[in-house]
Parts: C-alpha cells; structure tokens; sequence
C-alpha cells in the first residue's frame, strides 16, 4: 500500500509538472513583438513627402492615424508631434523603452526621428506575472500533497504504535 501510494504521488506530481509546463510554453509562444515594419515604412514615406508640414509642429498631440503610437523628433530632439502622453519624447527615453527608432529622410538627407511605442516590454512583465502565478499555484498544490502524504505517514505510525502498544 505505501508503494503504491508513492507511485501514485510520483505519477501526480509529474502530470502537473508537464501541465504547468506545457502551460507556461504555450503562454510564452503567444507573445509577438509588434513590429509593424511595413507599417512603419509606409509612414516613413508619408513622412518624407509632408515633413515640411509636419516641421512646422511644436509639441503637438495628435490623434494616431496608425496602428501605433509614435513620436516624431526633428534632428535637434525638438519634440514635433506625438500621440500618446505618456510616449518617449527624446532618444533617450525611447532607447530605455526600447522603443523602435527610425531615421526620417528627405533627400538623402536625415531630417528627423520617428519612435514607435514598442509594447514588448509591456507584454513580457504581464507574461512574468503570470509565469509567478503558475510557479506559486504549483507550490502550494505541492505543499498541500506533501501536507497530505505526511499526515498519512504520521497516521499509519501512529496506527502501528497503538497495535504494537495494544499486543503488549
């Protein structure tokens, strides 16, 4: 009986090991980073026909007519446009965000920058959060097999002591 009994813990605790396993694969398998490359060259094309235009801005908030969030510097790091508050407004602060940064030319010539919300960041501390939630379900689901085997250890010791104590 006590065999057995392992076996079946051994056999239950690695069943959930695979599962949390294959949930955290399959999980970590879901996150794309949002590139959006030909998005973004398209935009730069625009860009470069209208940056007289766009030059002419000064800390200007715009509604985004992408698919993305994005800020566009002249070569000096003047903040032109932007379309969300909380955006990097300098090389800087996009390098630390790791935010897409793109040269806008006119030309031949580099005139300006344009920095992409990149949300990968975003995206692997919402995977890192559910990584631990797996990690943390999975102890106390050990712990409380582990509690459960030790209490069947103590009972069945407890049991032989009475039955020694009961032949004597």
């Amino acid at each position: 009986m006590n065999k057995r009994f392992m076996f079946v813990v051994g056999v239950m605790l690695t069943i959930l090991g695979i599962a949390v396993s294959l949930y955290i694969m399959k999980e970590g398998s879901r996150i794309v980073a949002p590139e959006y490359t030909t998005e973004i060259n398209r935009h730069l094309l625009s860009l470069r026909q209208d940056w007289n235009e766009v030059v002419t801005n000064d800390s200007k908030r715009i509604a985004s007519d992408q698919k993305y969030d994005y800020a566009i510097l002249d070569l000096d790091g003047r903040l032109l446009v932007y379309t969300k508050d909380d955006i990097a407004k300098s090389l800087t602060a996009a390098t630390t965000d790791y935010d897409i940064i793109r040269d806008i030319e006119v030309d031949g010539n580099i005139v300006g920058r344009l920095i992409v919300d990149n949300k990968m960041l975003e995206k692997l501390n919402s995977q890192n959060i559910r990584l631990v939630i797996a990690i943390a379900i999975t102890i106390i689901v050990l712990l409380i097999i582990l509690t459960a085997y030790f209490f069947y250890i103590y009972r069945n010791v407890e049991k032989a002591k009475e039955k020694e104590q009961t032949e004597d």
